[in-house]
């Protein structure tokens, strides 16, 4: 009985012990009003200006949490092989990148890169919604916020860029001007730490089970 209780207070110390990295987020922002343009038509979207970035904000990380200034922060993206319907362009391929400087982190240069697996641009509502694709943030950005955590383990989860004064054109083209952007990007556990965690936890279990059987 005090080995099955032990136990049992072992494995919740060491769930307890274990970082919320799955809440852990890194939020590119642009205020409103900031600048920048979209062009685009059923296949191919391009950023004609790059829209800017003017603030970098992280919430659940291990230190340094909040906002901090981005200086020459711009948002570029090219997408590739969309397709249009009902008034929305869908892309299934493409690149988008963030590059400028994020003095209080010692980060320069590309600070988000990463591929578009799908892309939805909808000028009725006046937003650009970017939707689930992978990506690698600058390494200094990510050790300023988690020291412990590898830039290759985080994935651009979603974000929406407003569009403004959206003209069309034939064949579903379109330009617009951009005047703020949100593009959150989420923490990825290690998959071969949540492997061992579950691996660790059943054979924990197991032995509770069986000593409580016991008893």
């Amino acid at each position: 009985m005090v080995s099955s209780r032990f136990l049992k207070l072992l494995v919740c110390s060491a769930v307890l012990s274990i970082p919320s990295f799955a809440a852990f987020k890194i939020d590119f922002s642009g205020t409103p009003n900031n600048g920048g343009s979209i062009a685009g038509n059923a296949s191919v979207m391009n950023t004609v200006n790059p829209i800017f970035i003017d603030t970098v904000f992280a919430s659940g990380a291990p230190q340094n949490n909040g906002s901090f200034a981005v200086t020459n922060g711009a948002l570029t993206i090219n997408a590739t092989g969309g397709s249009f319907s009902g008034g929305i362009y869908t892309y299934t391929g493409g690149t988008y990148a963030i590059t400028g400087t994020v003095a209080a982190a010692g980060a320069t240069g590309t600070l988000l890169n990463g591929t578009i697996s799908s892309l939805t641009v909808d000028p009725i509502s006046g937003e650009i919604i970017l939707a689930n694709g992978t990506d690698v943030k600058n390494a200094a950005l990510v050790s300023f916020f988690c020291p412990t955590c590898n830039p290759n383990l985080f994935q651009f989860k979603s974000g929406t860029t407003h569009l403004t004064n959206a003209t069309g054109g034939t064949g579903g083209a379109y330009t617009a001007d951009t005047f703020s952007t949100d593009v959150p990007n989420s923490y990825v556990p290690e998959p071969a730490s949540i492997l061992l965690l579950g691996s660790v936890l059943f054979g924990v279990t197991r032995l509770v089970k069986r000593n409580a059987t016991k008893a």
